[in-house]
């Protein structure tokens, strides 16, 4: 469904009350909203803000759907201009596993960044970084191992974000990071995606699909059998 038309029910903490309204009022201002997709609220000052990260939202919460991963479980996106340092220093994002929520800056914020993944920075950007942080809280779910390593959980966020991506802006991101020879690709690691974050992106995505991976290659990843410690 076009973002455009999606519905969003604002909660009023003081009545307990939540009122069904079309994304246009919501645009007119946000507090606390429920996204029409899965059980996720996002708590940010700017509508359009809601609109974006809950798009972003229904983007994984669909691509998890079509890969028969379970996605039906809460999630709370708080937008700030502050995030925590436990996200990392110049993130954008980041999903606190022990808090089960996933902080964002503000658009406004993110777009002082200038660049992301090579190529300037809009809203389908920003969409995308929400389904990415989703991903990352919708894996947390299902995965089998009780401590999944930080290549596998980057590697299960950044195909879901590349796979939902606007196919213009994905191509334009490709041809921003060009593939480099197989011998010359340093494998998907930890140590990889620490010192070349988009890099490492564009290469799990590139290796998704491929002939080595594939959605059974995430369920190997989900119940440890590949990128375990």
């Amino acid at each position: 469904m076009p973002v455009a038309s999606s519905v969003l029910r604002t909660c009023a903490r003081c009545a307990g009350l939540c009122l069904a309204l079309r994304l246009d009022a919501a645009l007119a201002g946000a507090g606390t909203a429920m996204c029409e997709a899965g059980e996720v609220a996002v708590f940010a000052a700017a509508g359009e803000d809601v609109a974006d990260a809950c798009g972003g939202a229904a983007d994984a919460i669909g691509f998890f759907r079509a890969t028969r991963l379970l996605a039906d479980m809460p999630v709370e996106i708080h937008v700030q201009d502050v995030l925590q340092q436990a996200v990392g220093p110049g993130a954008a994002g980041g999903f606190l596993a022990r808090e089960g929520r996933i902080l964002m800056l503000p658009y406004a914020e993110f777009r002082k960044i200038g660049t992301w993944f090579g190529v300037p920075i809009d809203r389908r950007l920003y969409r995308s970084l929400a389904a990415h942080e989703v991903a990352h809280a919708l894996a947390s779910g299902n995965f089998a191992v009780r401590m999944p390593s930080v290549e596998a959980h980057e590697y299960i966020a950044y195909v879901t974000m590349f796979s939902t991506m606007d196919p213009g802006l994905r191509e334009r991101i490709l041809a921003a990071i060009p593939e480099t020879e197989p011998e010359r690709t340093p494998r998907l690691s930890a140590a990889f995606h620490l010192f070349e974050p988009m890099r490492f992106g564009v290469t799990a995505y590139r290796h998704y699909i491929g002939p080595d991976g594939g959605p059974e290659y995430l369920r190997d990843i989900l119940a440890g059998r590949a990128m375990a410690h």
